[in-house]
């Protein structure tokens, strides 16, 4: 015996249903992971971008200082906002380098270590840096 297409509509809209995880889109950044990301890396073996990075004016450890990052993002390349340049240098770092830092010194593999959230989280830290 069959069973109605309604009860096979209705099962088959429960799993979907259940198979939606929390409900939050991977893509999605949050700026509190950001942070410690920043702060702390990621756990995956990849420096935390604050080894190399500070975010106080005029201090360099090894790269450029990220004060004021996302009000100078958007100017660097033209014809990008301030997140997708900031998207790129993390997935890209020597597609543009700062004048008076050397290329190929940032760590180079964040985008195969990092997930999709996790970098659109770091943008979204990134891009409090006013």
């Amino acid at each position: 015996m069959k069973p109605p297409v309604w009860l096979l509509l209705i099962a088959l809209a429960l799993l979907l249903s259940a198979c939606g995880g929390s409900g939050e889109a991977e893509g999605e950044g949050d700026l509190e992971r950001g942070k410690v990301l920043f702060q702390q890396g990621g756990g995956s073996g990849a420096p935390a971008c604050s080894s190399c990075h500070s975010t106080e004016p005029g201090k360099i450890i090894v790269g450029p200082s990220l004060a004021g990052v996302a009000s100078r993002a958007g100017e660097r390349k033209p014809g990008i906002t301030a997140e997708e340049y900031l998207r790129e240098s993390i997935l890209d770092p020597n597609a543009y380098v700062v004048d008076g830092f050397a290329r190929g010194v940032m760590y180079q593999r964040f985008g195969e270590i990092l997930s999709e959230k996790d970098i659109n989280s770091l943008v979204a830290y990134l891009l409090t840096l006013q």
